[in-house]
């Protein structure tokens, strides 16, 4: 064996065109595979990071005519559920929040939990310091006692251990802190500051809609051992029956119930399945890498004959000669694997950078023992695809014909021309597939970019606000902090317009209720459609460049003792009043349609959901008629001043009315509509790049075959043209040859490509997985690139002298 690495070494050396463009090759090839399973291990693999994450599972509510599916349910459902639920070993609810620290160092706003007792120990986890709740502090009128995260423990308290016992100012009242949260909480919970008991009584909820069936609260649950989640499933179903049954009034009453596994709300589907395809692009890629390497070692084996004959005479069997071409191969990959590793680690610096917050977990990417083993394991694999085919032509070396120098043995032999001519059919097939898919993507992602998001979001930005419930405590003093808010936003000197609202564009606000359309008889309370409530002030629909259609938009005389108006999107006009206009029309709310509300205007459509989702059913409501204190202020720059200067602005407005008032998530609305498309983005770029190395390969390849056809052929050219055949009829003869290999590949790649691209279309915006125009367009370039690539042997091959290649022999 060390003979035979010795020799490899030497005869490797000998060549180092050859060995430097194949290990070059291998280095990019396993590089992105070991980069991408990286990703994918850490991502989609291994997406949790808690004890038993197979036992952990998510309730989900789904009603698809009410375009309803998240994991969130009722605290009716969930109480069912605890009481009488046998399945589990812990079953934790959870309702999210935003609070103000005050005390201790500057007013900061953080994202929260009220969260049940169980919450912790459900998930696997326990306090890093002291404690979680006790049952006495989840119930009614339970002591005020908080967990503190580490960054909280860390810069308002110093990290000291004594921090148990000391108090917390939330929203201006006192918790006491019992305990400080894992250094690092897991996926969803990562961002989590301050975790409160009692889920129940979450502020924004009014006792009637928690009781009547308002969809707000997460629960986790945690199966018992040997439970599937199947079985657990049908339990639910069961319960949440016999519920259905005492209690058909509930709002929710109608939405199917769904167990499905924590992991699902974690990883988007869009991210789940865009790393699969890129998974599956760099496996093409390594697959054309080898083809590319096999060839060139098949034509490398032309030159090799003599020394494979002479060493068979001398007695090497069949078993030394497959060992000598293995372990070459296996040099040039461990090389290349070696080289990839190094180039892995260094590109997955740049994969989290290009991801930032848009795929959880990219910050645990990274090159472990798992992505080593697996580019171990690549590199075994390319070795033998590069080697075995080589190693048994070798084999098959005539070695009396050769000895007697009377013919080439097997090296220019049919099947061996055959095989390398399919190798290149293979590579086109693959890139064209790729090319496809990238494309599809690509158009998908102009497509995206161009689509009108239904507000200008140039000079734009936004911070959420969350306004002490202690300080302001009635609807009445939410409504004037607001007010006043408005004034200082007008008045400012830096902006050009400036509002206040709940349900900014793209940042997931969420809050919607059942309606019935004035004058038409109604439904039962759970069989009503939903929309979606924005409570704002006249400057958010300046502030955020919103046109009016028709009608008139709210102004500063929609207040408190007049009657509801509302605004409405123009999609939504058109569904609820196709014979006629929405203006006059009214929209009514409440079980007993209690709060009736008429719609003066209508503006073009906004995207709030995402630019690749559906317009949602909106209504825009006057804040200072139906406003509360969760809401985002809005400011847009005067020209010349940059979004991002928009937010220091907004910070020193809310200040200025109250200091213990903090901003929260302070985002420009450039960087919202970039996160909403980073996912596409993203996997249209990193599969462009694929899938242009991938074509690059496939051209060297169709270049390598062709000059090495013209060189084996280089006597029958010289008898041909001995015969009369023109220089451009040779010419011609190694293009359509070059040709007919690139015809067989689309043809392969196009077949592929109709079945694959269907994959994607839960990634593609207003394109259709089989567009004839990308088809056609792709297969087009490719096919001419192939043709240029063949373009340089067949140019040589009509400069032959006939002379010279009839001596070829």
């Amino acid at each position: 064996m060390l003979s035979d690495l010795r020799f490899a070494l030497r005869l490797l050396a000998k060549q180092p065109g050859f060995t430097l463009l194949a290990v070059l090759t291998m280095a990019v090839a396993i590089g992105a595979n070991t980069a991408l399973f990286s990703v994918l291990n850490s991502v989609v693999l291994r997406p949790i990071d808690y004890p038993a994450p197979d036992q952990l599972v998510r309730l989900w509510v789904v009603n698809k005519p009410r375009n309803i599916e998240f994991p969130a349910i009722s605290w009716p459902r969930y109480a069912q559920f605890r009481d009488h639920a046998t399945m589990f070993s812990g079953l934790a609810i959870t309702a999210g929040n935003s609070v103000t620290l005050t005390e201790r160092g500057e007013a900061e706003q953080v994202p929260s939990l009220q969260a049940s007792a169980n919450f912790l120990s459900t998930l696997g986890l326990a306090p890093q310091l002291g404690r979680g709740f006790t049952a006495a502090e989840d119930e009614a009128g339970g002591p005020n006692v908080a967990l503190i995260s580490d960054r909280i423990w860390q810069t308002r308290f110093g990290g000291t251990p004594d921090v148990l016992g000391k108090v917390v100012t939330i929203d201006g009242v006192p918790y006491t802190v019992v305990g400080v949260l894992p250094k690092a909480m897991p996926v969803p919970f990562h961002q989590v500051e301050i975790v409160n008991p009692r889920p129940l009584e979450i502020p924004y909820v009014p006792a009637q809609a928690r009781d009547g069936g308002a969809v707000v609260w997460q629960v986790t649950g945690r199966l018992k051992p040997g439970v599937t989640r199947e079985a657990a499933e049908k339990q639910l179903l069961q319960l949440d029956a016999a519920l259905r049954e005492q209690r058909p009034q509930l709002i929710d009453a109608d939405n199917a119930l769904q167990l499905r596994p924590f992991a699902d709300e974690i990883i988007p589907a869009q991210v789940r399945l865009g790393t699969w395809v890129l998974g599956a692009a760099v496996v093409a890629i390594l697959l054309i890498a080898c083809a590319n390497i096999a060839n060139l070692s098949l034509a490398r084996l032309a030159s090799r004959t003599k020394e494979i004959a002479v060493r068979t005479s001398l007695g090497a069997g069949r078993g030394a000669i497959v060992r000598q071409f293995l372990v070459e191969s296996l040099l040039i990959a461990a090389t290349g694997g070696a080289l990839g590793v190094l180039f892995a680690a260094w590109s997955l610096d740049g994969i989290r950078l290009f991801a930032g917050d848009q795929i959880p977990r990219i910050d645990r990417v990274a090159v472990d023992g798992a992505t080593l083993l697996f580019a171990m394991l690549a590199t075994g694999a390319a070795a033998l695809l590069v080697g075995l085919y080589p190693a048994w032509q070798a084999t098959r070396t005539d070695v009396q014909v050769v000895l007697k120098d009377t013919g080439r043995g097997t090296a220019g032999s049919h099947a061996n021309k055959l095989f390398r001519s399919s190798l290149v059919v293979a590579e086109i097939a693959l890139s064209l597939v790729l090319l496809i898919g990238a494309s599809l993507l690509l158009y998908s992602f102009s497509r995206l970019q161009r689509t009108r998001l239904g507000v200008v979001p140039d000079g734009v930005a936004v911070a959420q606000v969350n306004l002490p419930e202690r300080d302001y405590d009635t609807g009445a003093k939410q409504r004037e902090f607001v007010r006043v808010l408005q004034q200082k936003l007008d008045t400012a000197p830096e902006l050009a317009a400036g509002g206040a609202g709940f349900g900014v564009p793209l940042t997931d606000s969420q809050a919607v209720t059942p309606y019935s359309v004035g004058g038409r008889p109604p439904l039962p309370v759970h069989q009503r459609s939903l929309v979606s409530l924005r409570q704002v002030t006249p400057g958010f629909f300046r502030a955020l460049g919103m046109r009016l259609k028709e009608g008139r938009l709210l102004t500063d005389a929609d207040r408190a003792g007049n009657p509801l108006v509302g605004v409405i999107g123009e999609s939504f006009a058109r569904k609820l009043f196709p014979e006629g206009s929405a203006i006059g029309q009214s929209l009514v709310f409440g079980r007993n349609g209690e709060t009736r509300c008429e719609i003066v205007g209508v503006i073009e459509d906004v995207k709030s959901a995402g630019l690749a989702a559906p317009v949602p059913d909106e209504i825009y409501w006057a804040h200072a008629q139906r406003g509360n204190g969760i809401f985002h202020v809005v400011g847009k720059a005067q020209p010349g001043l940059a979004a991002g200067a928009v937010l220091p602005v907004l910070r020193r407005l809310v200040r200025e009315i109250d200091p213990n008032v903090a901003l929260a998530t302070p985002r420009t609305m450039d960087e919202l509509v970039a996160a909403n498309v980073a996912t596409t983005k993203g996997v249209s770029m990193l599969l462009t790049v694929f899938a242009g190395l991938a074509a690059l390969l496939a051209t060297v390849g169709i270049y390598g075959v062709m000059a090495y056809n013209v060189s084996q052929r280089t006597a029958e050219i010289g008898v041909r043209m001995a015969l009369g055949a023109t220089a451009g009829s040779i010419f011609h003869l190694v293009l359509r040859n070059a040709g007919l290999l690139v015809g067989l590949g689309l043809a392969i790649g196009l077949g592929i490509s109709l079945a694959a691209s269907r994959v994607l279309q839960q990634l593609l915006y207003e394109v259709k997985p089989f567009d004839p125009i990308v088809f056609a367009a792709v297969a087009t370039v490719l096919a001419s690139v192939g043709l240029l690539a063949a373009l340089i042997p067949a140019r040589r091959a009509m400069l032959l002298d006939p002379l010279t290649a009839l001596r070829a022999e």
